[in-house]
């Protein structure tokens, strides 16, 4: 039976920012990639401190006068930003204004697309005073057939970015290749941090209690809707404060656009009880990238699910713990060298190496001024495991030493469906895989990576965490919601371990 789901609005922000992501769809909608002709171009602004969730504009201007030429019939905004136009005299001049918070989901960067091919410049303006000011010389990046170009343009007050005709492109009136501006802005803002944060509030008791599940989105089939079932009872006997989605949102392509009804088929139709009626935290797996992966990303998606929101990698301040969520499918090599017949959603990602680099390294800052008591990362793909998929040799080279260095004490993940367990032999690190949502029991298990392994089972299922100042427990449940493996252990004994 459907529940009706109860008001939920979105965690505080740490940056300042209007109250909520809610966006009114008759604004713009997101674009579908392979209808958009020609192909567009990618504009990439990158600041030197993060201004998160401010209110601005972009302003895109189109400086050929030729009379037929109006921008503001072909131009749109989509990914991170959404605007709407205005109503404006001059129909060469199309202003954006950012009423809800710039969605920003990758370190520092606003991913804007660009739907025309004739822009000539564009700027963006703060909203309290309309401009930005310590501007020195822009650098501009045209990239063309992975071959990259320099120029430099003078100082500007209002920082206009010029994208003028390049040879080596061919001309705009001619099909686009990708266009990456990267603009140093100085913005004063309220966070330093470059990961986007939300302030989780909790009972005030000290004490935090969530649940976890992994790719599960398949219409409530293979026993998803059991599971969600058994999640709501167990949710409603902990008093849960959130839910956490580790990936594979959505099989068996993530989502087509935000009206994709496998939204709501496979998420607000099933996950019904009224204990689970509170914020998901959501990170993207493989097959969400598979389709379209800035639609999950969406404020849209909030105006049909008030619970959900999914950014590429956030913060969650929960008090008595942080989670780190991390975006691990663009570490993944084999994805961009082998993707066989599967088509990935890259935008905002590549070139990938330059992404996770800018990644990690905010990922390092952020649990190096951490003051929480726990520290846990959330992402789609092991680090360890004994599963179908194994380890996951990027995340062990690039990632563990850092989650290592940092006294992370809790590494959650999806990707295998399965639940397990594995103790880090370096570090008091837990491994935690809750990825049995849905359809499981491959009954493939590697007997030769066992080193560490403290529980595994191959069905369907999920976990719960309950976090105190002084200790941690952890419990794995089947299909029927009967205890398979409990784990709980003192803070203080935990590091004093290894």
């Amino acid at each position: 039976m459907y529940t009706e789901p109860v008001s939920c609005p979105l965690p505080q922000m740490t940056a300042a920012a209007p109250a909520d992501l809610h966006h009114d769809p008759s604004r713009t909608s997101l674009p579908v990639v392979g209808a958009i002709p020609p192909p567009p171009a990618t504009i990439f602004l990158s600041c030197d401190s993060n201004f998160g969730y401010d209110s601005m504009e972009l302003v895109v201007v189109d400086n050929d006068e030729e009379e037929n030429d109006i921008i503001h019939s072909s131009v749109d905004v989509s990914g991170p930003i959404y605007g709407s136009k205005d109503d404006i005299d001059d129909p060469c001049n199309v202003i954006f204004t950012c009423r809800e918070p710039i969605h920003v989901v990758e370190h520092n960067r606003l991913d804007i697309t660009m739907l025309s091919n004739k822009i000539d410049s564009f700027l963006l303006k703060g909203d309290e005073d309309g401009s930005i000011e310590d501007m020195k010389k822009i650098p501009i990046y045209i990239y063309s057939e992975l071959k990259k170009t320099t120029k430099k343009t003078p100082s500007l007050s209002k920082f206009p970015l010029f994208l003028k005709k390049h040879t080596s492109m061919g001309g705009y009136n001619k099909t686009m290749a990708p266009v990456l501006v990267m603009v140093s802005l100085l913005i004063i803002c309220g966070v330093s941090a470059d990961l986007v944060r939300f302030e989780q509030t909790t009972k005030g008791d000290g004490t935090l209690r969530f649940l976890v599940v992994g790719d599960w989105g398949r219409r409530g089939e293979y026993n998803q809707s059991q599971v969600a079932s058994q999640m709501g009872r167990i949710g409603e006997e902990m008093d849960i404060d959130f839910v956490v989605s580790t990936g594979d949102n959505f099989y068996d392509n993530g989502l087509k656009d935000v009206e994709d009804p496998n939204f709501v088929d496979s998420f607000t139709n099933v996950y019904t009880p009224k204990s689970l009626q509170k914020q998901w935290f959501s990170v993207l797996g493989n097959h969400d990238y598979r389709g379209n992966a800035e639609a999950q990303l969406s404020p849209l998606l909030r105006k049909i699910d008030c619970r959900w929101l999914c950014l590429r990698s956030f913060i969650v301040n929960a008090e008595v713990a942080e989670l780190l969520f991390v975006d691990t499918s663009p570490f993944v090599e084999d994805y961009f060298t082998n993707p066989g017949d599967h088509v990935y959603d890259w935008r905002g990602v590549y070139p990938p190496k330059t992404y996770t680099s800018h990644l990690l390294k905010d990922l390092e800052l952020a649990l190096k001024n951490s003051k929480a008591t726990w520290k846990i990362v959330v992402g789609h793909h092991a680090i360890r495991s004994v599963s179908h998929h194994g380890d996951t040799q990027e995340l062990v080279d690039r990632l563990l030493p850092i989650l290592e260095a940092n006294e992370v004490d809790l590494y959650v993940n999806g990707h295998d469906h399965c639940l397990q367990r594995i103790s880090d032999t370096k570090s008091p690190i837990q491994f935690l895989t809750s990825g049995a949502g849905s359809k499981a029991w491959r009954g493939d298990v590697n007997t030769t990576n066992e080193q560490g392994l403290e529980f595994f089972y191959d069905g369907q299922g999920f976990m719960s965490v309950e976090l105190s100042p002084s200790d941690v427990a952890v419990v794995f449940y089947d299909v029927f919601g009967a205890i398979l493996h409990r784990w709980t252990m003192f803070k203080s004994v935990l590091h004093s371990i290894v």
